[in-house]
């Protein structure tokens, strides 16, 4: 076999993700439960139809061809046309014989030409397919011209022809990382020895056929699928999880399991180097582990298989005592590097590209141009035989994106549904069972009500008596079985109308998707606080993908959300300063109208101060940019309340701008320039009001008195004057109010409530949300952090309703329950007003890859000759869609 055939195998292995067949979870388990077809295919696919084409072809073609050369220009020239070196001379170099001999003497020295035999052709295709291929993604960089040592490979930009295109390396394809840390991680114990003790050769990526024996590391503190929040920058550790380090599952085939049990959290005891505190856990987990399988094995003969190759070594240079546990204990906790991305049309972009890098690459026009026929067509058969194999791996590996598209794309089911319910909306029937709830005494407790459940006697209150005591009572779901929730909801008539509020623990991509189709053209107010991308931890990416990362995940996400607000409604976006210029671009070429561009006061950590001199200025402000989705929309006025209300005044009447239609006259004043404030009729009017509060009410009242009477009773009074100096002036009413600019320096953007890093402060989202929105309207936060949209939303004297969209673990330890201790004081103020906030957790797309399953034998059988064509286009097209069909993750809903 070639080192170029080696080399593209090895290449195809990582593709097609066979690369670690130990590894059983997501997508890796279902294409190492086919890899038998699947290594069938490439052989059958691929080698052989290049082996075949190339049989019986050899270099000694091309020196056949050089000797032809030599004896045409022989009897063309003579003789003599050589140099005594066997070289031909230089004066005949340029003749149309001496040509064709100088490349067939090049076709000689590259071995018979570009595709002279498979070596070549398995060397394009690996150089074709590597180009693209980086850590588990396809990058959509289109490829101009070839590198080579004097050019570096630049690239071409698909362009439309309009005046202005924004472009960046991974436009078209969906950000699908929200961490960079696996919660499920499974490996299959027996293929993971057989690959330590060395790489299978060819095409085999199969492990041993033996008794499975499979090892989980799990996250005890998360559910399955949850991952950290991206925003979140706290320095965090995977720690063996002390109640239950080890335990043993059984699966449906009746095999043990063994579930290695991680949290992963802050670390208080942490000391020195994160790194090395990090693998002074791992070596104490790996301790842990050793000394309770040994318990277990005493309880659970079955699991004795797992000891010795648990435990086997595994040695690097570096680490010559490493285990196979510490091995993977290594792999587990390791940034999860891979899989950033889904390509949003892999097939059309790779053959696309293929067509290009064939022309422009492989086809050599003086090839064509010198050699006879025969040869010619040979050549662009030996092409066809290139673009035919590299078709069909194309067409495979689109089947394997466009089928992890489907997996992301899908409506995510909703795991779990709990309410908080103001007792006020539970039947009396059941007010009995929350009063007698031990976990529901103990939350209203632990939210400091001001009822007691006793008597200052000591006697225990009823349950009417203690629910008359504290109107604003909430009823906990999650505190409750399903039953008692299914009969509480069951009651209430408009379950969508008395909901005020909905969380949803979910990635907010899954999350959007999930509520277009209600809330489509609904939402009044957006506003979102993304990660600043700061490359500090605060956001997963791709390396030397950072900003081009982060503009696909807004990019997508944006979309989804521009569907769900209002025509007159308003999307607001903080950003900082290292990605204010990446929002306004990705931003104004979604929405139609960009409104402002607000500047915000942020906290200011001067930790140049102990230097002389700076490299630059500490940064006080992030910006908050404002947009609309459709053009010429116009926004209220935005007012501040003063401290003391600023009394009526006059001034001028005369302007300095010069319409001469404005120029009128008016109390026996024409101007000559400039013009007058107000059109004629407004302006006369305005003269007449003021007359009669002279003539009937200045004895009694101030004008200021006399224009708020008014404006009270809804009239808005205008009032013009001579003054006694003989100029037009106009009344300038009492101001309660200023107007708004777009500079927020007077209040700051951070809040102090909870300890989350990045809370936003209430005063400023309220601003925003009144600017935008009316009482009762929708409000959105799909980067919703510690819930500060929702504190904002339902603290506000006319509260709005609200959506929040978060991932994170503190969804449940910040977020949840920040907005149950603000629905508690709205409902303590206002029992009356008192609504319901639903909380929904979703499957999350770690959660649909791992419930894929796979019938025990493939649905096709490509056992018989006819069969090979029906083989190929199933292997080529169908077979994952067709073989995953039932899988819990896939039902289809009717």
């Amino acid at each position: 076999m070639s080192k170029q055939k080696d080399q593209f195998i090895a290449l195809l292995g990582e593709l097609f993700q066979l690369n670690q067949p130990e590894l059983d979870f997501g997508l890796y388990r279902i294409l190492h439960a086919r890899s038998a077809q699947i290594k069938t295919f490439i052989d059958t696919e691929l080698g052989s139809e290049i082996d075949a084409h190339f049989a019986g072809q050899s270099q000694s073609n091309a020196h056949d061809a050089l000797e032809a050369a030599r004896v045409k220009v022989a009897e063309t020239l003579g003789e003599d046309a050589f140099l005594p070196t066997g070289e031909l001379k230089p004066e005949y170099r340029g003749t149309k014989v001496g040509k064709e001999l100088e490349l067939a003497q090049q076709h000689a020295r590259d071995g018979g030409g570009v595709l002279a035999d498979d070596a070549q052709v398995y060397e394009h295709l690996y150089r074709f397919f590597s180009r693209y291929y980086d850590k588990g993604d396809f990058m959509s960089k289109r490829y101009f011209v070839a590198e080579n040592d004097s050019r570096a490979a630049p690239y071409a930009v698909p362009y439309d022809g309009r005046e202005v295109m924004l472009h960046w390396a991974n436009k078209d394809q969906y950000y699908i990382k929200s961490s960079e840390a696996l919660s499920n991680f499974t490996f299959e114990l027996t293929a993971a020895q057989a690959k330590e003790l060395g790489p299978q050769s060819g095409f085999d990526f199969l492990p041993p056929a033996t008794t499975p024996l499979k090892v989980h590391f799990r996250l005890a503190a998360a559910a399955e699928g949850e991952h950290n929040n991206v925003k979140e920058g706290q320095e965090r550790f995977f720690i063996i999880h002390a109640a239950e380090p080890l335990k043993l599952e059984t699966n449906d085939k009746g095999l043990p399991e063994l579930v290695v049990q991680f949290d992963y959290r802050p670390d208080s005891t942490k000391s020195g180097q994160a790194g090395t505190w990090q693998q002074k856990r791992l070596a104490e987990a790996e301790q842990v582990v050793g000394e309770q399988l040994a318990n277990l094995v005493f309880k659970h003969p079955e699991l004795r298989s797992f000891e010795q190759p648990l435990f086997a070594p595994a040695p690097t240079d570096k680490q010559p005592n490493r285990t196979l546990l510490a091995k993977y204990l290594g792999k587990f906790i390791a940034p999860h590097t891979m899989d950033y991305f889904i390509h949003k049309n892999l097939g059309g972009f790779l053959r696309r590209e293929l067509d290009f890098y064939i022309k422009n690459e492989i086809i050599r026009l003086d090839d064509i141009e010198a050699d006879d026929a025969p040869r010619v067509d040979e050549y662009l058969k030996k092409l066809r035989v290139l673009r035919k194999i590299a078709r069909r791996i194309i067409a495979f590996l689109a089947q394997l994106e466009d089928f992890q598209k489907k997996l992301w794309l899908k409506k995510k089911f909703v795991i779990d549904t709990q309410y908080f319910i103001p007792l006020a909306l539970v039947p009396e029937r059941l007010h009995s069972e929350v009063f007698e709830n031990p976990a529901q005494q103990a939350d209203w407790k632990k939210h400091k009500l001001s009822g007691s459940s006793e008597k200052k006697t000591g006697q225990i209150l009823s349950a009417p008596e203690f629910i008359k005591q504290n109107p604003g009572l909430i009823v906990d779901t999650s505190l409750f079985n399903s039953d008692f929730k299914q009969k509480a909801i069951a009651q209430i008539p408009n379950l969508d109308d008395e909901t005020n509020g909905i969380l949803l623990n979910s990635d907010n991509f899954q999350g959007l998707s999930l509520i277009k189709r209600h809330f489509q053209d609904k939402i009044n107010s957006i506003f979102i606080d993304p990660p600043y991308n700061t490359g500090k931890n605060d956001f997963p990416y791709k390396d030397n993908y950072q900003h081009s990362s982060w503009m696909s995940m807004m990019q997508d996400r944006c979309n989804l959300a521009k569907d769900l607000l209002s025509p007159k409604g308003l999307f607001s976006v903080q950003i900082g300063d290292e990605e204010t210029a990446n929002v306004r671009c990705v931003f104004d070429s979604i929405f139609a109208e960009r409104k402002n561009s607000i500047i915000v006061r942020r906290g200011i950590k001067n930790v140049q101060a102990q230097f002389d001199d700076i490299d630059r200025l500490s940064l006080g402000h992030d910006t908050i940019h404002t947009y609309s989705k459709c053009s010429g929309l116009r926004l209220p006025h935005l007012k501040q309340t003063l401290d003391e209300e600023k009394p009526g005044k006059w001034d001028t009447f005369w302007r300095g701008t010069d319409r001469k239609t404005m120029r009128y006259e008016l109390l026996g004043i024409t101007p000559e320039t400039g013009q007058w404030r107000w059109e004629i009729n407004r302006a006369l009017r305005a003269v007449k009001a003021y007359d009669e509060y002279l003539q009937n009410e200045s004895a009694r009242k101030t004008l200021d008195e006399y224009y708020i009477e008014n404006l009270q009773a809804g009239v808005d009074l205008d009032f013009v004057k001579l003054s006694d100096e003989g100029v037009a002036q106009y009344y300038v009413p009492p101001q309660a109010a200023r107007l708004v600019s777009d500079n927020w320096l007077d209040i700051a953007a951070s809040g102090n409530i909870t300890d989350f890093q990045h809370e936003k402060s209430l005063p400023m989202l309220q601003r925003l949300i009144s600017w935008s929105s009316d009482k009762n309207d929708w409000t959105l936060d799909y980067f919703a952090g510690s819930g500060s949209t929702g504190h904002a939303a339902l603290s506000m004297p006319d509260s709005r309703r609200f959506i929040l969209i978060e991932m994170g673990e503190h969804f449940e330890k910040v977020l949840t329950p920040r907005i149950k201790n603000a629905i508690y004081q709205k409902s303590l103020e206002a029992p009356k007003e008192s609504k319901i906030v639903k909380i929904q957790r979703l499957e999350s797309f770690e959660d649909t890859l791992n419930n894929l399953q796979l019938p025990d034998t493939p649905r096709l059988n490509s056992s018989t000759p006819e069969s090979s064509e029906m083989t190929r286009d199933y292997m080529l097209k169908y077979w994952l869609e067709f073989e995953t069909t039932g899988s819990p993750s896939l039902l289809r809903m009717v």
